[in-house]
């Protein structure tokens, strides 16, 4: 994201403000997510999570300017607040009994590795495609995978997660 950004003009300064400026919005969204989940169906927060990431990511294909990146950045962020303590809830359901560590270790195992491959191939994509058709990509992936987080907890109930966010709570 930081080269498409400089290639649309903004300077070290811009770039830092916008990643800055994530930072502190997820710090102060964070703890909310218990509270504006608590009575959604379960899967409602990853669905909601994965297009709030595809369109705040498919955004930037449009961003021009500080003020573009930043409105993006506000989308993904909510999504990224969304997903990360609503993942786990996820994993957990699907882990057998006795097997909640290894799903876990496995999940954070995958996530990292996307980090370590995600990036050079973005770069890739980035520089012999364009930004433009990377952001795209990252709109369609993104809704793919809300649209899998849907179909995956077809027929779970609030339940479970509600029971989960109690126990969260209380770690």
């Amino acid at each position: 994201m930081p080269l498409d950004m400089r290639g649309k003009g903004l300077d070290a300064r811009g770039i830092g403000i916008v990643l800055a400026a994530n930072a502190v919005l997820a710090i102060i969204l964070l703890p909310m997510v218990p509270k504006v989940v608590k009575s959604m169906r379960d899967e409602t927060p990853l669905v909601m999570a994965g297009v709030l990431f595809a369109v705040g990511f498919g955004a930037n294909a449009f961003a021009g300017d500080m003020a573009g990146f930043l409105a993006a950045m506000v989308v993904w962020t909510l999504g990224e607040v969304l997903w990360a303590p609503m993942s786990m809830t996820y994993i957990t359901q699907r882990a057998p009994r006795g097997r909640v560590s290894t799903y876990q270790g496995s999940y954070y195992f995958a996530w990292n590795a996307a980090f370590v491959i995600g990036g050079p191939v973005g770069v890739a994509v980035g520089h012999e495609a364009g930004f433009a058709t990377l952001w795209m990509s990252v709109l369609v992936l993104g809704g793919a995978a809300a649209l899998g987080f849907k179909v995956s907890t077809v027929g779970l109930g609030k339940s479970s997660l509600q029971v989960r966010l109690r126990i969260g709570t209380h770690l």
